[in-house]
Parts: C-alpha cells; structure tokens; sequence
C-alpha cells in the first residue's frame, strides 16, 4: 500500500498526528482546569458576598416587612367587603365558537362583570401563597455566625 513511501516519512507523519493530539488533549485539559479554578474564585466570592450580605441584614427586619406585606394584602381584599358602593370589575373569558379547527372563529373573547362586595379570584390565593413561601424560603436559609 505504501510501497513508493519511504518509512521515515510514513512514522514522521504517525509522529506528528500523535503529537498535535498529545498537545490537543494537553490545552483541553488545561483549558478544564482553568474554567474549574475560575468557578471556584466565583464561588469564593460570592460567598465572601453572601457572608458580609448577611451581617448587615436584620432577621427582624425581614419578618416584619413580610408581615406587613401579608397584612396589607389581606386587609386589601376584604375592604370591599365592607364597602358595597364600590364596584369591582372582573374580566371573564368567553371562549369563541369555531369552525373548521379553529380556522373561523366568531363571538366575544372576554366579557366585563360589575359586583358589588367581595370577591375573591384565584389570583389571589396564588399571590398570598408565594408570598408565604417566600416569607418561609428566607426564614429557612440561615448563614452561621462567625
């Protein structure tokens, strides 16, 4: 196969393969270690950053702060509850009659309703539980003291 070659140039070429792989693995390993040793100064200094970040904070300030927040919102929904002259809006969706796989389509998409009173939508039971979670999520991530 390699009769008119001689063998100096076929093991000079294997050679220089084995060598531009060598020196190939050789910078990927590198450039890794590199990348590793960037990811932990990031780590290192946002733990530097999270540890003076929670000396400044107060516990207490955070708690009362989320308890005004849940007591605003609360208050908030049941006001109109006590005042029956205030209307409330809520914008329902109607879904559209269609044809032809929802190709023509025809009627209102949405409708507006005026209450008088209380009501209470599913938003609402949606916001007072992540605000709750994110009251209990802060609670629960405590940094020792040093």
């Amino acid at each position: 196969m390699f009769s008119g070659i001689p063998i100096e140039i076929i093991v000079s070429v294997i050679s220089a393969v084995g060598g531009y792989i060598m020196k190939s693995q050789a910078m990927r390993t590198q450039n890794m270690f590199d990348l590793i040793k960037i990811g932990m100064e990031q780590k290192q200094q946002s733990s530097d950053l999270a540890d003076k970040a929670s000396e400044r904070g107060s516990p207490y300030a955070r708690k009362i702060i989320s308890f005004v927040i849940i007591g605003v919102f609360f208050s908030a929904i049941f006001v109109f509850a006590f005042f029956p002259d205030i209307p409330v809006s809520i914008i329902r969706d109607i879904p559209q009659k269609q044809v032809l796989f929802g190709l023509v389509k025809w009627g209102k998409t949405f409708e507006v309703l005026e209450i008088n009173g209380f009501f209470q939508s599913d938003l609402v039971r949606y916001a007072v539980a992540s605000v709750i979670g994110f009251f209990l999520g802060t609670g629960a991530c405590k940094f020792p003291k040093r």
